[in-house]
């Protein structure tokens, strides 16, 4: 999932769980009041006394009876509210940790040529005669998007030998940017082609073509400088 739908999932559920947690405290009702327990006379109480304190322990007693269900209802009340606060407080974390993500993920990824950047590299492939063209992406979610739009650039032109590379091939892993191989004429001319149509730097290669070597070439695209 994007990081930013997922932070936004994660904004909107804190906001309800926090919504919610409000809404249980305000159901907390006041404990009526408990009288304390009577104090005893000292000495032999009269009948009078003794009447007055039983009377008093009675209705301390029911006050007693009458608070107990509400302090079990509200402490049940507040320990929910308080389970969902966590919730609330971890979604609330992690809405930054999805914000911070998403900010650190687009810094890394590679964006697809557009439209008028892939018109434009299709027309300028076509004036060179087409060769078997591998494209190879170091790390899928950061490039993929822009190796896909650059095969489509190819085989607009012409270039019908397109083979896709998505991590794990031989020479792709730790590659800065763009960098073609082998090197010669041929390569240096869609190096240049790539570098007129769009915004992207490519590395000329260090290793020269060979007689040995297969025909074609093999585009990497490395990580985001």
């Amino acid at each position: 999932m994007d990081a930013a739908l997922f932070g936004a999932i994660l904004g909107f559920v804190s906001g309800v769980l926090w919504v919610i947690a409000v809404l249980l405290r305000r159901k907390i009702k006041p404990v009526p009041l408990v009288r304390p327990e009577p104090a005893l006379a000292g000495g032999v109480m009269t009948l009078n006394e003794s009447n007055k304190y039983t009377a008093e322990t009675r209705a301390r007693d029911a006050e007693a009876k009458a608070a107990e269900p509400i302090e079990r209802r509200n402490r049940k009340i507040d320990r929910i509210a308080l389970i969902i606060e966590v919730l609330a407080a971890l979604s609330t974390a992690g809405t930054g940790v999805a914000a911070y993500e998403g900010y650190f993920n687009d810094a890394k990824r590679w964006n697809p040529l557009t439209s008028t950047q892939a018109a434009a590299l299709a027309k300028e492939l076509s004036r060179i005669p087409p060769e078997p063209m591998q494209l190879g992406c170091a790390i899928p979610a950061d490039c993929k998007e822009l190796t896909m739009s650059i095969g489509e650039a190819f085989t607009a032109a012409g270039w019908t030998d397109i083979k896709y590379v998505f991590s794990g091939g031989i020479g792709i892993g730790g590659i800065v940017g763009l960098r073609m191989d082998p090197g010669d004429e041929r390569t240096e001319a869609v190096d240049a082609a790539i570098e007129r149509a769009t915004t992207l730097k490519v590395t000329r290669s260090e290793d020269l073509r060979q007689p040995s070597y297969p025909p074609g070439a093999t585009l990497v695209i490395g990580t985001k400088p």
